[in-house]
């Protein structure tokens, strides 16, 4: 990970999400908890480097996938709040089973200053 561009990071990044929210939607609880330990060891080489790094998820929040968006407004909730908080509120409204659950209990999880940056 260290010899990766910011942006092989963040493809991998993306990568990884859609990996991650197949597993869940497929019942798959160990791949989707590896898939979540790489996206934890991308954010931190990510925050790692310069400011700017870590904000290159931005991009991710208009993915066509909504695990990607979900897993990418998270960590932007640190640094981009409002626009995470929108993703996550509309992933709220418009999705169904464990997607619509992280992000309802992610949004009042981060409402009650309850979250860490991972």
């Amino acid at each position: 990970m260290k010899n990766a561009s910011n942006s092989e990071l963040i493809d991998r990044y993306e990568q990884v999400s859609r990996a991650r929210g197949r597993a869940l939607n497929a019942g798959d609880s160990r791949s989707a908890n590896n898939a979540f330990d790489e996206e934890t060891i991308i954010r931190e080489e990510l925050r790692r480097r310069e400011p700017s790094a870590i904000r290159g998820l931005l991009v991710l929040l208009n993915s066509d996938d909504p695990w990607v968006r979900c897993d990418s407004a998270i960590p932007a909730l640190f640094f981009a709040s409002h626009q995470a908080e929108t993703v996550l509120e509309k992933l709220v409204q418009s999705e169904r089973r464990v997607l619509k659950v992280v992000a309802r209990m992610t949004l009042e999880q981060w409402r009650k200053g309850g979250l860490k940056f991972q």
